[in-house]
């Protein structure tokens, strides 16, 4: 918009049109494409229009390009992204399909269950995930209203598990975006458990976060 243009700034969406326009002037798709003999995109199932314009310019000439992705996991609808073009990559690009669909992480009925689960998806590969692992593993499913509730649920399973004398150190919460660990964080604060953040940092050690509450403080 205009305020971040004037005030001499780029959001994502403008680094890719500005590229892509960039490329479409054929001696800077050439500087450009010659200083690369190999071209690679991973999480390709959310590549855009543009994005697909910036592929096209820096790999045709060589065609030694290699997508990584899974259509299934497309979420970037919104901006644009369409899991049919990795689909029919191949197919454009005269490419050899690899399907990598062993799971050597997960119990089968986690497995299976994740089959299900996106068995409905509009576009899918011809593949459905294999369990390598000889166990069979438990799959609980819970509704909950909000992450707050979720917190809630997942503090009170630890809480039946610590009393079947489970220790603390066998139970874990896996979540998608840093910003989820604030609810289950003020949950087992508040229920006195103790935890660790494995992979990143506590909500309230944040710098941001940190900042914002010694300024209302």
């Amino acid at each position: 918009d205009e305020l971040t243009h004037g005030a001499g700034l780029l959001t994502f969406d403008d680094m890719l049109v500005f590229a892509a326009r960039h490329l479409l002037v054929a001696d800077n798709a050439e500087r450009w494409a010659a200083r690369w003999d190999y071209v690679m995109i991973d999480e390709a199932q959310d590549n855009s229009p543009v994005q697909l314009a910036v592929l096209d310019a820096l790999g045709r000439g060589h065609r030694n390009v290699m997508a990584v992705g899974d259509v299934a996991q497309a979420i970037y609808g919104f901006r644009g992204s369409s899991p049919l073009h990795l689909a029919g990559f191949s197919a454009a690009w005269g490419a050899r399909d690899v399907f990598m669909c062993r799971n050597y992480r997960s119990g089968r009925a986690i497995v299976a269950l994740a089959n299900r689960a996106i068995a409905p998806a509009a576009v899918r590969l011809p593949v459905e995930m294999i369990a390598m692992r000889d166990v069979e593993g438990k799959v609980s499913v819970v509704e909950a209203d909000d992450l707050d509730d979720e917190a809630a649920d997942f503090v009170a399973w630890v809480k039946l598990n610590r009393e079947s004398g489970e220790n603390y150190a066998s139970m874990t919460a896996l979540f998608r975006t840093n910003a989820q660990s604030r609810a289950l964080e003020e949950a087992l604060l508040g229920a006195r458990i103790p935890y660790v953040v494995v992979g990143g940092t506590s909500f309230y050690e944040r710098r941001e976060v940190k900042d914002l509450l010694a300024y209302l403080r």
